[in-house]
């Protein structure tokens, strides 16, 4: 009696997290409009051990949707009780460089490689991951360095649904766990046709440039006969797959690599620097103004970065749409999009080689919540580049033609960034004026009566 009452807890436990479950193969499940699975680009794998492992949100999402590429269309299934559980645990290490998978347990591969908890996807990415599981009966351990266990094959729809299982039909279901408020879409897909079809699992990362790497976690269910030790010919196999979201840190060792008067490289392969390491690089400066430069060369910061806390420099030159569609004129866009504010004004400097060529003048704005702000600025003709102070790094506008209406610009639902200060920027009492770009010397944007509505005149002599 003490077994049958632990057994009917098991299967409440499992039963009661709220599951949508997926038939392998079921011709009267099929329903919807007809869709097609998509092949993904890949995203980006951050490899190695990362010991930083920030909390995530717990959150229960439900309705996760499969799509089945080989019957081009939308397919669920639930409701289906399971007389016999099996619990598989996650994926566990034995040492650093090797883990144990048992009998029947699944886990996620992208080319090649196991996805273990420390991969790091990054936001606003799509990824498109197989799923693997121990198709023997005994462990595995399995090197993460090394090639895959001959044992460790993708599930296919005959894994789930095979000759020993009573049903006609094994399922294939996907939970949702923790963190999981970091992803956009969850989807089951399929691949193939008939019993070889493979299962793969499609996440869409949300758009986001906080500096958090948030732990999330997914759980897969099977009905069907995996190998596993399970009474009776309906089974449950649970697997729960984890891997963490955010963008990549700046690593010490590149951090110490910068003494006074160095220029610190800022990189999108790794655009978060944290306090501690900020804090060491001001006292590598010796609390002097530090010079900053993006990997392309799009823009240079030099100033003072004493107190300042976790910072995402990640850098975009994407068009903003909402200037796009309502003006029919020429762009060129600069954008921090998690807003980087410095505790004093310092000088920014970016890169208009692209358009100095074709542009007489240059206007130049902070694109925020929607309003132009104008900025006062100068022209470097040696460097091709405009300049000008302000403490803060947001989304820049350049333009070749003066913006009267800045006012309510349309624009969709903000990604989550860090709250920036109000920016500083000196001089933005004088109206709109564009640099200059003529001549040899360096010509102010603002301030002067001649220049009123005049733009910046672009010089025609480049840096050799």
């Amino acid at each position: 009696m003490k077994k049958i009452a632990s057994l009917l807890l098991i299967v409440a436990f499992v039963l009661s997290m709220g599951t949508t479950a997926f038939a392998a193969e079921d011709p009267t499940a099929l329903h919807g409009t007809s869709r097609n699975g998509a092949t993904l680009n890949e995203g980006t794998n951050m490899p190695g051990r990362n010991n930083h492992m920030a909390d995530g949100t717990r959150n229960s999402r439900s309705g996760v949707q499969a799509y089945d590429d080989g019957h081009d269309g939308l397919y669920t299934a639930d409701g289906f009780s399971d007389e016999y559980v099996s619990i598989v645990p996650s994926i566990n290490f034995i040492n650093e460089n090797e883990l144990r998978i048992r009998p029947g347990e699944m886990f996620l591969v992208s080319d090649g490689q196991i996805v273990l908890p420390e991969t790091l996807l990054i936001p606003n990415t799509e990824y498109l991951f197989d799923i693997y599981f121990n198709s023997t009966a005994a462990d595995i351990n399995q090197n993460i360095n090394s090639a895959m266990d001959a044992g460790l094959v993708p599930l296919t729809e005959e894994s789930i649904s095979g000759p020993l299982n009573d049903t006609t039909t094994g399922r294939l279901r996907l939970r949702s766990g923790r963190g999981t408020t970091t992803i956009s879409r969850s989807e089951l897909r399929t691949r193939g046709t008939g019993s070889a079809r493979t299962y793969h699992i499609q996440l869409d990362t949300r758009a986001s440039y906080n500096t958090r790497q948030t732990e999330v976690s997914f759980t897969l269910l099977t009905s069907g006969v995996l190998p596993t030790p399970a009474v009776g010919t309906a089974a449950v196999i649970q697997s729960t797959v984890t891997f963490e979201v955010g963008w990549p840190r700046m690593s010490d060792e590149d951090v110490d690599s910068y003494s006074d008067g160095d220029t610190v490289t800022i990189s999108n392969d790794y655009p978060v620097i944290m306090r501690r390491q900020l804090e060491r690089l001001v006292r590598n400066h010796s609390y002097r103004p530090i010079h900053l430069a993006f990997e392309d060369g799009s823009w240079e910061y030099t100033g003072r970065m004493s107190g300042m806390g976790d910072t995402n420099f990640f850098t975009t030159q994407d068009v903003i749409p909402a200037l796009m569609n309502r003006f029919d004129q020429d762009f060129k866009f600069l954008s921090l999009p998690a807003g980087v504010t410095f505790p004093a004004n310092g000088e920014l400097r970016i890169d208009v080689s692209d358009v100095s060529d074709d542009w007489n003048r240059i206007y130049t704005y902070l694109y925020r919540n929607g309003n132009l702000t104008p900025i006062s600025t100068n022209y470097d003709s040696l460097d091709d580049m405009i300049y000008f102070r302000t403490n803060f790094l947001g989304s820049f506008v350049m333009t070749d033609i003066e913006i009267t209406d800045l006012n309510l610009i349309a624009q969709p639902e903000e990604p989550e960034v860090q709250e920036p200060e109000e920016p500083e920027f000196p001089e933005t009492n004088n109206p709109p004026m564009g640099v200059a770009m003529g001549g040899n010397s360096l010509l102010m944007g603002l301030g002067t009566i001649s220049l009123l509505g005049a733009g910046a005149l672009v010089t025609r002599r480049r840096k050799k």
